[in-house]
């Protein structure tokens, strides 16, 4: 079936296990408080939900063109209108959020994907689609953006470039993603 997470077309107490991967970054604050209202209504009792989130804090690139403050400052001044930059700088948050869901028994995990040089041809295109992504929400935030970080995005958007940092041999990258656990206990539930 088709549906929305934040009004999941199932019945009360239907699953054993509601596995949610990449999705929480796109939702608002309310949204994703309601996804996991309607997780833990669809669980069977004692039933496991588990949310794997991208963490865009945890994220890495060396050596670098550039200070890491250039990605922080992308992300500030991006965040509201991207909905996936907030919901990606929210992700250490989601244990808290589990609580708020009245989900019990909540373990979490990070967890982090590394890449170094060489890197293989499917590594390099997923690589250069993350600085495309910079460099175009960088475009999207215009002259909020100090003109310096504009044009060190733009820069990183081009890979020919001799001195783009994935053609050093001490290419490193890393992002790192949680992985948030909780249980619906219906003896540590409280009805409203």
């Amino acid at each position: 079936q088709i549906g929305n997470v934040t009004q999941i077309p199932f019945a009360n107490n239907t699953f054993d296990v509601v596995w949610c991967a990449n999705v929480t970054q796109y939702l608002s604050d309310v949204e994703l408080l309601q996804c996991l209202g309607e997780f833990r209504r669809i669980l069977k009792p004692n039933g496991i939900v588990a949310v794997k989130e991208l963490d865009l804090a945890s994220n890495m690139i060396c050596p670098t063109l550039h200070n890491p403050t250039h990605s922080w400052t992308l992300y500030q001044h991006t965040k509201h209108e991207m909905v996936n930059i907030k919901g990606c700088l929210r992700t250490p948050q989601l244990p808290e959020l589990f609580r708020q869901a009245d989900l019990a028994h909540i373990n979490f995990a990070y967890v982090y994907g590394e890449r170094r040089s060489p890197l293989s041809p499917v590594e390099t295109e997923f690589i250069q689609s993350i600085f495309e992504y910079h460099a175009l929400i960088a475009q999207a935030a215009g002259t909020r953006l100090p003109q310096e970080d504009q044009l060190l995005w733009r820069k990183l958007e081009r890979f020919e470039s001799s001195d783009h940092p994935m053609r050093s041999p001490h290419y490193y990258f890393r992002e790192g993603h949680i992985v948030v656990v909780g249980r619906f206990d219906p003896h540590s539930f409280l009805p409203i």
